[in-house]
């Protein structure tokens, strides 16, 4: 019997996949837009422009209300929504709300993320759509925590596993058939970070890394006991012993306490002293409100709010006294001991080896204060009043890392601070919250004063901590010995010291001086072509970190033939894309300086047409991000006075060039995991294309 024979029989008719039961599709795949058709064409049909020529402002946020509250619900329940299906939608309702009385579009007079915020915060109360949507697929991670025996529950947990003692499930894995759950578990996270277990018999909750007492799992209050006992999986019931009077909690570590660590064992019973299993069910308790139940209004407004982050200083630092029994190297006794080994011409290469990869892990404290001082000149730039103590606590957590900072730097910081606040403001806060005694809160930086200092304190904190890391690596004889092993005939060793020299010199001007003293520059332009491609790639990127921003570098990297060896990079199609990555970024950042710098006179490579036309050419490439520092490099070249437009439009056929590359990414905007990416690439390519015109409309007149 055939289908439709079959249908006549049954009394119903013929369907095919994908279709529509219940308001939800079937059959059809749930990341893609066209899925949301139904309910876009929904909310447009409720949100007609002509009906703003009859509601006022308060009926129209009335109406706007009602059809979020109604029309995509159900939807948003069970699947993620696209983001460009959210910003449509958004949109739609933007210019609902601002539209006047006859059809023309207004100006938007307040920012969408005001107009989201709470009545109390100022706003409208219009939930965001995405923020929505997280909320309520959060509730399936807590219905799966508090639902006991219920069907659905239980047919993910027979397809899925369960983890630990049965509370969430195993990561949705494969490509087919999981779509579905998979982004549900996206919100695990925030989902769990506010739930806490209430404990009955202790037998479904993990002793160590569920939290069932105090405001975290006690692995994390104490991560230095948790790395010494015997059962880290074992259940809250497995620790308790009740063979003992009225029962006693039974904790065994895999090794006698040390007395540094007496202090950590006493604080945990203390927090259990009055806690006790029972005969009643685990459960799990909603903390975000709602009285111990998860609440959608509840947790939108838990997304709205960004979580306050707490630094985690247990975790991070040690405590001084056990540094000082378990006599722990600094960084520069450590540094000094693997300049020593590369001086020692008797050890095996295999050794050099190891102490370049050691040099290289602890060159990493000079790179992390270049990029703390780069963070530090840019809120410079902005008003005192507008740093944070976030900032404040880069500075700060960054100096504590190291065990010398108790001495030589932290006291120049001091007198730096004291002296242009004017008066020596208490230390004893810092001291206690660099040795992890006390957290770093607003009422602190207050009492500190760190709000009452200026920009140009900021300036000389910043230098004071380029000069203390580069110095102390310029006087044990670190770049020295370094540049000495860019002659080395192992292709490796010559790569990781390339490595090490650029990311001391990356940002900072102290060591870019040091180094270009010491002639390595030239040794490392030469090593760009070298057949080992990591070779390559790393000489190339220490180049690039030690000529940017330092006009000194930049013309003896031009004297050397610089601007030959990035053009015969560039039109060689056959070299490594990650080289021509670096080289086409370096072009990028070269025009730019070359922009910043209007006293100096433009050099004529910048503007030679086989040098424009390799960059352009990049903008064919297959590769994204190739394409953008193309983009980018193409767009700096353009504002220089020196390059022709009509040298883009008729040699480097740059209209050509762009349109092209607009219609592969028109085909790439269906891939969802990089649309993002693609519309920020196609916002760049009209940038470009708006200043090629300008710059071609000048010729013209």
């Amino acid at each position: 019997m055939c289908i439709d024979e079959l249908a006549v029989e049954l009394g119903c008719r013929v369907g095919a996949l994908p279709t529509v039961y219940l308001g939800l599709p079937l059959g059809a795949n749930h990341k893609a837009t066209t899925m949301w058709d139904g309910v876009e064409k929904r909310m447009r049909r409720r949100l007609a422009l002509w009906k703003r020529q009859y509601l006022s402002k308060g009926g129209r946020i009335t109406l706007m209300k009602s059809t979020l509250a109604s029309i995509p619900i159900y939807q948003l329940s069970l699947f993620r929504m696209p983001k460009l299906v959210a910003k449509r939608l958004e949109k739609l309702q933007r210019d609902f709300l601002w539209g006047g009385g006859s059809l023309e579009r207004k100006i938007h007079l307040i920012n969408w993320e005001v107009v989201c915020n709470q009545k109390e915060k100022g706003g409208l109360g219009i939930r965001k759509i995405d923020l929505l949507n997280k909320a309520l697929l959060g509730k399936w991670i807590w219905r799966f925590a508090f639902e006991k025996e219920i069907l659905w529950k239980k047919v993910i947990g027979v397809k899925y596993d369960h983890e630990g003692f049965g509370w969430r499930t195993n990561k949705a894995r494969g490509t087919f058939r999981v779509g579905v759950w998979k982004e549900i578990l996206k919100e695990t996270n925030w989902c769990w970070d506010n739930i806490e277990f209430k404990v009955g018999e202790g037998t479904k909750v993990n002793f160590w890394t569920d939290q069932w007492c105090g405001n975290e799992a006690l692995s994390q209050t104490f991560p230095q006991l948790f790395v010494l006992v015997a059962q880290r999986n074992a259940s809250v019931n497995e620790m308790w012993d009740s063979s003992f009077g009225q029962g006693v909690w039974n904790i065994r570590f895999s090794r006698n306490s040390n007395d540094w660590e007496l202090d950590a064992i006493g604080e945990l019973f203390h927090m259990l002293r009055d806690l006790r299993i029972s005969s009643e069910e685990d459960s799990v308790i909603w903390k975000g409100g709602g009285h111990g139940y998860f609440r959608i209004r509840d947790a939108y407004k838990l997304l709205t709010v960004p979580s306050a982050i707490t630094f985690p200083k247990k975790s991070i630092w040690v405590d001084k006294e056990l540094m000082e029994k378990l006599k722990m190297p600094s960084d520069a006794q450590l540094m000094q001991i693997a300049i020593a080994d590369l001086n020692n011409s008797s050890l095996p290469m295999e050794d050099h080896h190891r102490a370049l990869q050691e040099l290289l892990i602890l060159v990493e404290s000079i790179d992390n204060a270049n990029d703390i001082c780069g963070r530090l000149k840019l809120k410079a730039l902005v008003p005192s009043n507008l740093w944070t103590e976030g900032d404040f606590a880069i500075v700060i957590s960054w100096v504590s890392k190291r065990k010398e900072v108790h001495g030589s730097l932290m006291s120049q910081l001091h007198e730096i601070i004291a002296r242009d606040v004017g008066f020596s403001f208490a230390w004893a806060p810092v001291a206690s919250f660099l040795l992890g005694e006390e957290a770093l809160d607003d009422k602190k930086v207050k009492v500190w004063g760190w709000r009452q200092l200026g920009n140009s304190t900021w300036n000389r904190i910043t230098t004071y901590i380029m000069n203390f890391v580069s110095v102390r690596l310029e006087q044990l004889g670190g770049l020295t010995v370094v540049i000495r092993e860019l002659d080395n005939p192992d292709p490796e060793i010559r790569k990781t010291s390339a490595w090490i020299l650029g990311k001391a010199s990356q940002n900072n001007p102290v060591v870019q001086k040091q180094v270009l003293e010491l002639g390595a520059l030239p040794k490392l332009m030469k090593m760009v072509n070298s057949s080992f491609v990591e070779e390559a790639t790393k000489a190339l990127y220490a180049v690039s970190a030690l000529i940017r921003n330092n006009l000194a570098a930049q013309e003896l990297f031009y004297a050397k033939a610089g601007d030959l060896m990035l053009q015969d990079i560039l039109s060689n199609p056959s070299i490594d894309i990650r080289l021509r990555r670096k080289t086409v970024f370096l072009v990028g950042d070269l025009a730019e300086c070359q922009l910043e710098s209007t006293h100096k006179a433009e050099l004529p490579f910048f503007s030679n047409r086989h040098f424009l036309k390799s960059v352009v050419d990049l903008t064919a490439s297959s590769d994204l991000d190739l394409q953008e520092k193309a983009l980018i490099a193409v767009k700096n070249l353009l504002q220089l006075r020196t390059t022709e437009a009509l040298v883009f439009k008729d040699y480097c056929d740059l209209d050509g060039a762009l349109e092209r590359m607009r219609k592969q990414l028109q085909q790439l905007m269906d891939e969802e995991y990089q649309r993002d990416y693609v519309m920020d690439l196609e916002s760049l390519c009209r940038e470009v294309e708006l200043i090629f015109h300008k710059k071609l409309g000048k010729v013209g007149t």
